[in-house]
């Protein structure tokens, strides 16, 4: 009897642990250069979750669909709303949160209305996935294959093209002859961003392409370029690239119209990433 349970135990053991280290694959879709995965918020859904590095903490859900899930707020915070304010949002505490087979429990998200300033004709965002949610794990963000993969491998800091990145995904490369700070964010639509004042010191030329960009309570204009220096970052070797700046960008941002033609590998554990 007790070696039965004994083995029982065992068997138990190594399932579960096969459990953990079996890589995963949830499904992506790339709508107007915004990446979205399918989620499940207490086994309802499913719905469409933007996954976005440069949201802090597990997510966010959107008002409207925290009312239709009759959620109760469990308490409020202070949030950025990208127009140089913070507001008070409410904030939900859900019994779980599922991507494909990975589920978080009691998972805290932040909510307000994500979809004020969308264009006509752009998905609506449900909800966000914030960087939090995948960091027990080697995340693979594959847009051109359309799949996010995770699993309990890691990155090797003195491989090619693997870099260590600090803060919000912020990583060192060499645009032109000038080394700079690059901040990965798949929650833009964007291409590189720059600051007027940095592409000014940068060999390119403006295309005919000028959008409006719109926040809480003002707007501003987005000029898009060709950017003839050379960039390295990483692993990756580009010139000829087309760029985006303005005078309201702070930093230099990679969105998902850059992102979306490479991998995108981050180590959360080890603070490393790559892109290939």
């Amino acid at each position: 009897m007790l070696k039965h349970s004994l083995r029982l135990a065992f068997f138990v053991l190594v399932n579960h642990v096969c459990a953990q280290e079996t890589p995963g694959r949830v499904a992506a879709t790339i709508a107007n250069n915004d990446l979205f995965v399918k989620a499940y918020v207490n086994d309802k859904g499913p719905f469409n979750f933007l996954v976005d590095t440069g949201a802090s903490g597990m997510g966010r859900i959107d008002e409207r669909v925290a009312h239709a899930l009759g959620l109760i707020a469990s308490d409020s915070a202070r949030n950025y709303d990208g127009s140089g304010k913070f507001n008070t949002v409410p904030v939900f505490t859900v019994s779980s949160l599922r991507l494909g087979n990975l589920t978080e429990h009691n998972v805290v998200l932040l909510s307000r209305n994500y979809n004020s300033h969308r264009k006509e004709g752009r998905m609506l965002i449900d909800g966000i996935i914030g960087r939090e949610f995948f960091q027990e794990y080697l995340l693979t963000i594959d847009a051109t294959r359309g799949e996010i993969t995770y699993s309990k491998d890691s990155l090797n800091g003195g491989d090619n093209g693997v870099v260590h990145y600090q803060r919000g995904f912020e990583i060192s490369a060499v645009v032109g002859d000038t080394s700079c700070l690059l901040h990965i964010d798949t929650g833009s639509t964007l291409s590189l961003h720059f600051p007027k004042t940095v592409i000014d010191r940068l060999s390119h030329t403006d295309t005919k392409n000028k959008s409006i960009a719109r926040r809480a309570n003002s707007e501003y204009f987005i000029q898009e370029a060709i950017l003839h220096s050379p960039i390295s970052v990483s692993s990756v070797n580009a010139k000829d690239l087309l760029v985006d700046y303005s005078e309201q960008a702070r930093f230099i941002n990679v969105g998902m119209r850059f992102l979306k033609n490479y991998k995108l590998i981050i180590d959360q554990k080890r603070q490393l990433l790559k892109i290939e």
